[in-house]
């Protein structure tokens, strides 16, 4: 089992298979950002600014 995006790879390359191609699930995880108020370090500004262009 693996997160498709994290495996695409693999399986284009022939590394990984689907065994049951009709059978795959949904997964609505999500992840949340806790930042202190105020001013932020330059690499820590651009690591969220990064983070957020990835959405």
């Amino acid at each position: 089992m693996g997160r498709k995006r994290l495996v695409q790879q693999d399986l284009e390359n022939g590394r990984l298979i689907i065994p049951f191609p009709e059978k795959s699930l949904v997964c609505e995880q999500h992840y949340y950002l806790a930042l202190p108020t105020g001013r932020m370090l330059p690499k820590v500004d651009a690591f969220v600014t990064w983070l957020k262009a990835q959405t």
